[in-house]
């Protein structure tokens, strides 16, 4: 399944680098270090901490929002080479979202000599997600992973 080793490897990679941040946060948290400039020594002011904190959160859930992203996309890529696949094979929630995809007229104007209702359904489905990502919309959220 390299399919989710890719996710897996831009998870790790992402994470690895919030861990710099996080290093960076509490050696300045600890250590209490100084900026040097040319000609004079500065502090870091107080906001500006409280300011780094709040991006973590930020670098955070940027996080968690691409992980999930990624792992989407990633499903409906395993599901496409899939070609035998079916929506009676489907687990029942993504064959819900599947059938909510296709409506009578587009059942009863499709050529279904060399397929099957079921792969029909489950291909109209994917191909109506590629539409919407195209687009640059997340069909399952937006900016909001709360909203799931």
């Amino acid at each position: 399944m390299a399919f989710i080793m890719d996710s897996r490897h831009l998870y790790d990679e992402r994470a690895s680098e919030i861990n710099i941040y996080f290093d960076f946060l509490f050696d300045l948290l600890d250590l209490r270090p100084k900026l040097k400039f040319v000609d004079q020594e500065k502090a870091f002011d107080r906001d500006l901490i409280h300011i780094l904190k709040a991006n973590a959160y930020l670098i955070i859930y940027n996080l968690i929002e691409s992980t999930v992203c990624n792992a989407i996309e990633d499903i409906h890529t395993k599901i496409k080479t899939e070609t035998a696949l079916c929506a009676d094979k489907l687990n029942i929630e993504l064959a819900k979202r599947a059938f909510k995809k296709v409506n009578e007229q587009t059942i009863s104007q499709a050529n279904l000599s060399n397929k099957t209702v079921g792969a029909f359904i489950v291909e109209e489905w994917l191909n109506d997600h590629d539409k919407v990502i195209l687009s640059n919309k997340n069909p399952l959220f937006s900016g909001n992973v709360d909203a799931m």
